[in-house]
């Protein structure tokens, strides 16, 4: 049985990284944390954060964080774009830094920092599950993150119908792509 709900599967150029991790480290993953910023500075980042989400990307210039259906932009360690699926997302600080942003049925594509990302929503009904593809610096960025979303490929092999019978044949496909312990 998954011991959460929700999960993220971060893969980068190919590799699932977090594969067994129900929370990365964010030292590790992105190169830095906001354990020394004041409670203002953690509060304009939407309350912290380090800890606070299952996975991370990206590098100190730009992170991206993952938490169930949340999916937070920060430039230059400042929260600049927060996606909640397609109805709830929210721009943050002047705008100049997320541009162009397309909605379609089940996805949206922007422009973040020079780059474009892509998010679809991959899950029928209630599933909540989203597919997030962005290249940054020469590194292919795919995260698959939602509910029923389980690192443990162990796990996740053995729940997958049961949690998301509508769309874990498309998380698979997703994961065929991908270089695992388990697969």
């Amino acid at each position: 049985m998954a011991m959460i709900d929700y999960g993220c599967l971060v893969i980068k150029n190919g590799v699932l990284i977090n594969e067994d991790e129900f929370f990365q480290e964010m030292k590790d993953a992105v190169g830095w944390t906001d354990e020394d910023f004041t409670p203002e500075e953690r509060s304009s980042n939407g309350g912290g954060v380090d800890g606070n989400f299952f996975g991370y990307i990206g590098d100190e210039h730009l992170t991206v964080c993952f938490y169930k259906c949340r999916c937070l932009f920060l430039i230059d360690k400042r929260a600049v774009f927060e996606y909640w699926g397609k109805q709830m997302y929210t721009f943050r600080g002047n705008g100049e830094s997320v541009k162009d942003g397309k909605e379609f049925d089940k996805s949206l594509r922007l422009f973040v920092d020079g780059r474009y990302v892509h998010i679809k929503e991959v899950s029928e009904g209630h599933d909540n599950v989203f597919l997030f593809k962005m290249t940054y610096k020469g590194d292919s960025y795919r995260v698959i993150y939602g509910y029923g979303i389980d690192p443990k490929m162990k796990v996740w092999n053995e729940v997958k119908r049961e949690y998301l019978p509508h769309c874990w044949k498309k998380v698979d496909n997703e994961l065929l792509k991908v270089k695992t312990k388990a697969l």
